[in-house]
């Protein structure tokens, strides 16, 4: 009986870890990643679609009041930006027009840039999107090639309560 008991005890634990494991799921589409996780406090999807390019990375989030885009560096050591930075943007996919809008430094790599959903929607369509963050007269330009991003962004659209 007791070899019965250790095995089925075995079997439990491995199926609840499966179970908690199983939460986050990641997906590939060209050059992006998707990442579909659970809120462990809320139970809602959070969905994030990134991409790494040159050192540089490229995100756009599903959060509960919408859709939302972030750039920033890699790289070891401290970041060139303070969290809190103030920037000024400037975005274009492909020849679209340009959106202006700011944006802010959320820790030394990392901008959160406002009202994103814009830029979000025409990355759905584009070849390539470029980003200038301009801060006190420093510029800085990040272009990422879009390969893929028509599948990985419709999964942030569609899981989105506010889709773009």
């Amino acid at each position: 009986m007791r070899p019965v008991l250790i095995v089925l005890s075995a079997a439990l634990v491995v199926a609840s870890s499966a179970g908690s494991l199983a939460q986050e799921t990641k997906k590939r589409f060209g050059s992006w990643e998707v990442s579909i996780d659970t809120d462990r406090f809320e139970g809602k999807s959070k969905i994030i679609a990134s991409t790494v390019q040159a050192g540089n990375v490229l995100a756009v989030r599903c959060f509960p009041n919408g859709v939302s885009v972030v750039v920033g560096e890699l790289g070891f050591g401290s970041g060139r930006f303070d969290e809190g930075m103030e920037f000024e943007i400037k975005f274009r996919a492909d020849k679209n027009d340009i959106i202006e809008t700011s944006g802010m430094a959320l820790n030394d790599r990392i901008v959160q840039i406002e009202d994103s959903a814009p830029m979000a929607r025409q990355m759905r369509d584009a070849k390539e999107a470029a980003f200038r963050l301009s801060y006190r007269g420093v510029t800085v330009d990040k272009v990422f090639k879009l390969k893929g991003s028509g599948k990985a962004l419709a999964e942030i659209f569609n899981a989105c309560p506010d889709p773009a």
